[in-house]
């Protein structure tokens, strides 16, 4: 789930996996766009991804995921 109009210009952090804006890394490594790429990756693996409304998500830092059980 990612609120809809959640965009975030950075990268993913390979420890955790989690979204790190782009002032806190090196410019080579930035993604105009860090969620889209997200959202392709759940798609291309099969995942569905559901569109939620802004701030619906404000607990969960605005994209949340929930694992195939």
């Amino acid at each position: 789930m990612v609120e809809e109009d959640y965009r975030v210009k950075g990268s993913i952090d390979k420890t955790d996996r989690s979204i790190m804006p782009s002032e806190r890394i090196d410019i080579r490594d930035v993604f105009d766009d860090v969620v889209d790429v997200i959202i392709e990756k759940v798609l291309e693996t099969g995942g569905k991804v559901t569109f939620m409304d802004g701030g619906s998500l404000k607990n969960h830092r605005r994209i949340a995921l929930i694992p195939k059980g």
